[in-house]
């Protein structure tokens, strides 16, 4: 700069001369301060492109040219600014490894992580103008409908686990209404009632939409989020790490000491503690700043109460109490002595987290109990018992570590059983000779020499050789080549007022089964945004008023089989089980049957 602005020096009284030379001079000099400054000048912007299609979730979206350059705006705005921006990447960085692993257990697609940074650019305690609070905007209501704690000691809208377990519970519960979850995104701005008014039937379900300047604004906007960060977020990972432990009843000063780490840098991670200390009403989830697991897997041991009482007088912190590896159902197996987190009891029994987690049916942010039995190697699958009879307290996980089988085939096997457990329930083991325990993806196979005629006849339906088939095997007597398989069953001819709700269900699928709107169920059920169907439950299909007076419920005895309520009331057993959408022949007492 001090070039171009340099004098020009009088080489000659001659006027020609000094025109000449200091032209000479000025075209030189100019010359060079170009180069120097276009040599200077800073980068063009370039930000990432808004391709013609994009995926979310197993859908296919096409984006027109005009929707096109609508996001591209704002992608382009998002990403004007590198330092904003990659403090926003470098936030993504530190969280989206969790909020990854959440989404991945609940099934939800992994692009939705993306609308985090456009709620709250992933500071914990972002408030909006209507009062929404955390990383991913709940108001207070909603957040305690998603399971989130919001009192006086904590909110958990700004705890990073919690708030996005109850964001996954809301993105399934809008998925349940749409099986369409571009759709799920729209109703997170607008709600669920919002959103089926908005654009009514014509998208539920869908595996292919159109983007186009008329597609709802919250949505073209996730979509440049979405663009402008994926790409960003590959590379090197964050400059800040964070581990969540398990913790109750301990002060954020206590696990400061414990953990090495600044006590004001926790408070900065943790502001969901309102109080300083984690209530001991439940186990919570606290995030370790700058950590990794193996660091943290030696020094952290929640001071709850009960573990207090194990602590040394002399010692500042609980000593871990040896593990003893031991044998059950004739595998290797452990028994907790205390209370602890399930990272610190994998890392001490010296097993990969993963592993363990999949071979005890367990999550990451479980915490191990004393008492509990864990298992050091895959459950089996099927037990040589047969049944087990539940005890005060059992639930279907217990029974899995008591028997050392796994969870899945249990719920299997047991298809019609809650999680929790009553006292002296029956909880099968193994497959059953005889007992129907089929899916609709399997087949009823019937014996030619006995043929199930469906209909109503002298006979019991124990007279019948029914075999069950999974997987090409069967479970009773050789098997004649000359069996005929039964479809899974189809929509009943005749009209149904009432729908009670099979494993794996959702309203869409109900709605599609009866030519029924989704809209319409909601409205007759009385169904909200927080409501959630579960098997067992009777929907009703048609308005009350249309409904005829003379319907009856059975109440099922425990003398009753389907063979004779449905010849009680005049019905074919296909009929009966059409009728309450039953694929198996299992009758509870107290269990309620549609008739008619």
């Amino acid at each position: 700069r001090a070039i171009c602005h340099a004098p020009v020096k009088n080489y000659s009284t001659s006027p020609i001369f000094f025109n000449f030379t200091a032209m000479r001079f000025l075209t030189a000099a100019l010359i060079f301060c170009g180069v120097a400054s276009f040599g200077q000048a800073p980068k063009v912007h370039e930000a990432p492109q808004v391709p013609h299609k994009m995926h979310l979730g197993g859908m296919t979206l096409t984006i027109s040219n005009e929707a096109r350059q609508e996001i591209q705006k704002d992608v382009d705005a998002l990403t004007i600014s590198p330092r904003y921006f990659n403090i926003k990447v470098e936030r993504a960085k530190t969280y989206f490894p969790i909020i990854e692993k959440i989404f991945r257990e609940e099934n939800i697609p992994d692009e939705l992580k993306y609308l985090v940074i456009q709620e709250s650019a992933l500071i914990s305690d972002a408030v909006s103008t209507s009062n929404a609070v955390g990383y991913w905007q709940f108001k207070a209501e909603t957040a305690r409908q998603m399971g989130l704690k919001v009192n006086r000691q904590v909110d958990e809208r700004m705890n990073i686990v919690a708030s996005s377990k109850g964001a996954a519970r809301y993105f399934k519960e809008s998925n349940t209404y749409f099986n369409n979850w571009l759709l799920a995104v729209q109703s997170y701005q607008m709600g669920i009632g919002g959103t089926m008014r908005s654009v009514g039937e014509e998208h539920l379900g869908s595996r292919h939409m159109d983007v186009t300047p008329a597609t709802y604004w919250y949505v073209k906007k996730y979509l440049a989020h979405k663009v402008a960060f994926e790409h960003a977020l590959g590379g090197p990972k964050g400059q800040v790490a964070v581990t969540p432990i398990m913790a109750s009843g301990v002060s954020l000063d206590e696990i400061s000491q414990k953990s090495g780490v600044d006590i004001e840098k926790l408070r900065d991670y943790n502001k969901w503690i309102k109080e300083g200390t984690v209530p001991d009403d439940a186990d919570y989830t606290v995030v370790i700043p700058k950590g990794d697991i193996k660091d943290f897997n030696t020094l952290w041991l929640s001071s709850n109460k009960k573990t207090t009482a194990t602590t040394s007088a002399s010692t500042p912190t609980a000593a871990l109490i040896a593990i003893k590896e031991t044998e059950m159902n004739g595998l290797r197996a452990v028994v907790a002595q205390q209370r602890e987190s399930v990272t610190v009891f994998a890392s001490r029994t010296k097993t990969d987290l993963s592993d363990f987690i999949k071979w005890n049916d367990v999550t990451v942010d479980w915490t191990v109990r004393p008492g509990e039995v864990y298992y050091l190697q895959r459950k089996i699958r099927n037990s040589p018992i047969s049944t087990y009879t539940a005890k005060e307290g059992d639930n279907l996980w217990k029974v899995s570590q008591t028997n050392g089988m796994r969870l899945k085939t249990l719920k299997r096997l047991n298809p019609n059983l809650s999680d929790q457990l009553k006292p002296s329930t029956v909880v099968y083991l193994a497959d059953q000779p005889g007992r129907a325990n089929f899916t609709s993806a399997q087949m009823i196979e019937l014996d030619p020499s006995s043929p199930f005629e469906w209909g109503i006849s002298g006979k019991s339906e124990n007279d019948y050789a029914i075999k069950i088939s999974e997987a090409g095997q069967i479970n009773e007597s050789p098997p004649s080549t000359d069996q005929v398989a039964v479809s899974p069953l189809q929509p009943p001819p005749f009209q149904v007022n009432e729908h009670v709700v099979a494993v794996g269900e959702t309203l869409y699928t109900i709605a599609k089964r009866y030519g029924l709107k989704v809209a319409d169920l909601v409205r007759l059920n009385n169904l909200g945004a927080d409501s959630n169907i579960k098997p067992g439950q009777p929907i009703m299909l048609r308005d009350e008023a249309k409904v005829p007076a003379n319907r009856t419920i059975h109440e099922v005895k425990p003398s009753d089989t389907l063979y004779t309520i449905a010849r009680q009331y005049g019905l074919t057993v296909k009929e009966l089980m059409e009728i309450n959408n039953k694929k198996d022949f299992d009758l509870k007492p107290g269990q309620k049957l549609i008739i008619r």
